[in-house]
């Protein structure tokens, strides 16, 4: 399992004065033959309105349609990982 990390910056606000910040939030998405409908998914999960840090997942299984889409993701946001 892996553990997120976030600048010592936020590490303070956790149990800070003022209430506790948010915490940081993995969403994992499996992906398998989903070519039509991974773009519009993973834009909506990383255009939500969440005021901690967040990343996206793709845990990618055998697809017969193009991974390379996956790719893509990857490289346009720091956000999505594999």
């Amino acid at each position: 399992m892996r553990t997120m990390s976030y600048p010592a910056s936020t590490q303070s606000n956790i149990s800070g004065p003022g209430g506790p910040a948010a915490e940081p939030v993995s969403v994992v998405m499996p992906v398998r033959n989903e070519e039509r409908h991974l773009a519009e998914s993973v834009r909506s999960v990383l255009g939500q309105d969440y005021p901690g840090e967040l990343e996206v997942v793709l845990a990618v299984g055998p697809s017969r349609d193009r991974g390379l889409l996956v790719r893509t993701f990857l490289l346009r946001d720091a956000r999505v990982r594999q």
